[in-house]
């Protein structure tokens, strides 16, 4: 969050800013686009993105101290999940080769958040269908 500002402040120290159709002294137009900077970089940050990359869902799993595992519901499909070891009994630990062969049998996708608006590690996830 803070390094995109940090980068367009730097960027006017040794130029001018950019046109940015404001009539306002060079004070308002830095404030003005420092600001839109921001929160340009908060939003992005904050999105969630959907991949069904093994390698990239593996990584952000571990990276955030997860495990894979599913809930098996008595008399219902198992529904695949991430364990953060928060003490969920109704979750069963799997292997990685059996969570990828069930979110590739399934056609499921990996629904994720890198960071939050706040710059947070998220550990926002859900399975959806691929489309």
């Amino acid at each position: 969050m803070q390094a995109a500002g940090l980068l367009h402040m730097r960027m006017f120290r040794c130029g001018e800013p950019p046109d940015t159709g404001l009539d306002g002294n060079k004070r308002d137009v830095f404030r003005v686009f420092f600001e839109r900077g921001n929160r340009q970089q908060e939003a992005a940050m904050s999105e969630a993105m959907t991949t069904s990359n093994h390698e990239v869902i593996r990584a952000w799993i571990e990276a955030r101290e997860g495990r894979p595992a599913v809930v098996a519901a008595q008399g219902k499909a198992a529904t695949l999940r991430v364990d953060f070891g928060e003490g969920d009994e109704d979750l069963r630990p799997i292997e990685w080769e059996d969570f990828f062969k069930f979110l590739d049998d399934n056609n499921l996708a990996f629904v994720h958040q890198d960071m939050t608006a706040e710059g947070i590690t998220s550990r926002f996830n859900k399975f959806v269908p691929r489309e």
